[in-house]
């Protein structure tokens, strides 16, 4: 099979667990969920041979994973810090700085946001990550974000109505 389809077929199951994750209420189902899926999703661009996205998505896995337990600023600056390296020492086109931003976006949102503050961050950051796999071609992706979107907007929704309810 050309690594291209086996790509966008596991794209197509990043879809699926993006799906069970953005539709979490609680952040930490949510953070979890959000591991598994950029475990998925970085073999998703590795088969695309889009290597900053698939080793950002790697690093967001840890990241998720880290942001279960804690909450902290200084732990931010770190991802901060190692994402510049990861996607600085890698890129190899303009695209790269979208989902370099995109990750950072990430980082503070994951460690420094609850909420809907959290959900509007990573709006903000699936946003870049839209346009990226917009132009590389990558149809899972581009659902996943427009899913990840819609779908953190209708969670914000959610919460607030619950909270007046």
């Amino acid at each position: 099979m050309d690594t291209h389809i086996a790509g966008q077929l596991i794209g197509g199951i990043s879809f699926l667990l993006s799906l069970l994750a953005f539709y979490q209420k609680k952040d930490v189902t949510l953070k979890a969920f959000l591991a598994l899926f950029f475990l998925v999703h970085a073999t998703h661009f590795y088969l695309l041979d889009a290597s900053v996205p698939a080793f950002l998505c790697i690093l967001s896995m840890v990241r998720s994973i880290v942001a279960i337990f804690t909450r902290s600023n200084s732990i931010a600056l770190v991802f901060m810090i190692i994402t510049l390296i990861i996607g600085l020492s890698s890129y190899q086109s303009y695209l790269d700085f979208l989902v370099i931003l995109a990750n950072m976006i990430g980082v503070y949102s994951l460690f420094c946001l609850k909420g809907v503050s959290l959900r509007l961050g990573i709006i903000a950051g699936a946003s870049l990550w839209l346009v990226n796999n917009v132009l590389i071609g990558s149809i899972g992706g581009t659902l996943i974000e427009i899913f990840v979107i819609s779908t953190n907007l209708i969670t914000i929704y959610r919460i607030k109505r619950s909270k007046f309810a």
